[in-house]
This record gives C-alpha cells, structure tokens and sequence, in this order.
C-alpha cells in the first residue's frame, strides 16, 4: 500500500471505537434503514441512487423515499426520529447496500465472473470504491454480507486487506479514509457494478 495512503482508525466523525455510545443507535438505524427501503420502495430507492450526489435531483428523491410534506410516517423509520441528522451520504450507502442485498444470486454470480473495467483516473472516493470492486469483486460482496457497518468486524475485514484496497488509492496526494466510509462507497459501487451503472457522480465535478 503507497505510504501516503492511510486508513485512519475514526468512524465518519461519530466515535474512534465501533457501536459505543449513541452512535450504537445511529449506525444500527443505518444497518436496517436501506434494506427495509429496497425492500418496500424499490422504485423510489433506485430512483435516489440514480441521482447525481449533491444535487437537487438527489435531494427531491430523498423527500420522496421519506414522504416528506406528505404527512405520513416512513415505516422503515422504526423507532429512529433523527433521519433527518443523519448525513445524506450514509442514507444514500444505505439504500445502496440494501438494493444490493436484494440482486439475485445469478446477478452477484455474473458481477464476480465479469466485473467492470476500473475507472481509468482516480479522482473521488467513489472511484476507489469502483476501482476495489471492480479488482476484488468477490471480496466487495464477502465485506457487505458478513460485516455490519461500524463494527470490530467490518474493521478487522479491511485490516486485511489494507493492500488490495491501497491499490486503488491516487498515487498523486495524501489521502487519510476510515473503513466505515470505503464500506458505503464499496455499497454504492457494488450495487452500480452489479446492474450496469456508471460510477457514481457528483454535482460539481466532470
């Protein structure tokens, strides 16, 4: 792994330990926000994965995934009230994961024997996470299905594997990652590979 390309040992800014505290809450509603959403808005989901990150188009659709001003409740809620403090990008990784946990087995089969070619330039944290997936497909799918997010689990799998993944890392600039935040961009990238999308976009950059 390139010596400037670190993985540093915080969770997106909410606890350097996994699940302690408050942030058990958070990242158990984040465990079970995207599956139930695939589950019971599919359309609606894809819909918000297909936005471009950052703009209007993406905000529009996460009203929509969440019935905002249509003055009912979300079921997939539960008994989490806080969606709105929660960050956009961990919602859309949600939903990404939760679309990807619903491809049929033949479609995840297909992805690990012929995945996509590797971005050509490495410019955003989404084209790390196409990069590893494209290069570790079988490994992307090990992480999502056997870890959950924000766990000593999910720490100790990209522990491991710190070499494939610095693979992926630009060569050019330090870049300081922690795993919680490469697993949601792997989610998105998994689910895009799987189903013939694009990497994914940001409002802002070609």
């Amino acid at each position: 792994m390139p010596a400037h390309a670190q993985l540093a040992p915080g969770y997106s800014g909410y606890s350097s330990a996994p699940r302690q505290g408050v942030d058990a809450e958070y990242w158990r509603f984040l465990d079970q926000v995207g599956p139930c959403l695939a589950n019971q808005k599919p359309d609606d989901s894809e819909a918000f994965i297909d936005t471009v990150i950052g703009s209007d188009a993406e905000e529009a659709a996460f009203d929509t995934l969440f019935n905002v001003g249509r003055n009912r409740r979300n079921n997939c809620m539960g008994r989490y009230s806080g969606v709105y403090g929660a960050q956009r990008a961990h919602i859309r990784a949600s939903v990404a994961e939760g679309l990807f946990e619903d491809l049929s087995e033949a479609n995840i089969e297909a992805l690990i024997a012929s995945p996509p070619v590797a971005p050509d330039s490495i410019d955003t944290l989404h084209d790390i996470a196409s990069c590893y997936v494209a290069n570790h497909p079988a490994e992307a799918r090990e992480w999502l299905r056997q870890t959950d997010i924000a766990t000593e689990g999910e720490l100790q799998f990209i522990g491991e594997r710190v070499d494939q993944l610095g693979a992926c890392f630009p060569m050019d600039r330090e870049i300081s990652l922690d795993a919680t935040t490469i697993r949601m961009a792997v989610a998105e990238a998994a689910y895009r590979a799987a189903t013939g999308r694009p990497v994914a976009t940001i409002e802002g950059r070609d």
